[in-house]
């Protein structure tokens, strides 16, 4: 199905235990209750990508990542922070990359 140029897949959980190995189960069917059904729709890039994206979650999600993602986040904040602050500029009033990047050039 497509829907504003992004296709999406569509699924239907009929029941609550039949779908518990798959990887949207929290996602679409932790609000099912008893004998009800729940139709939902999921991206084509998340459904297409999902065992990327959960890999880079857990790898977020660890020791490890945790604490290169604080140093990363500590960095970039920095920047946009003196971008809005010292600059005052807070908002991009323009549409399209090669116009965000010559704004984004100026700045």
């Amino acid at each position: 199905m497509k829907i504003r140029g992004e296709t999406y897949y569509s699924f239907t959980a009929y029941n609550k235990e039949e779908c518990k190995q798959c990887a949207f189960h929290d996602k679409c069917c932790g609000k099912i209750k008893k004998n009800n059904k729940k139709a939902f729709r999921i991206k084509a890039k998340i459904y297409n990508n999902w065992e990327l994206i959960k890999k880079n979650k857990e790898k977020t999600e660890s020791e490890k990542g945790k604490i290169i993602y604080s140093k990363r986040m500590g960095a970039i904040e920095k920047v946009f922070g003196h971008i809005k602050t010292n600059i005052g500029y807070k908002q991009v009033l323009v549409r399209g990359i090669e116009k965000i990047g010559a704004i984004w050039s100026m700045l």
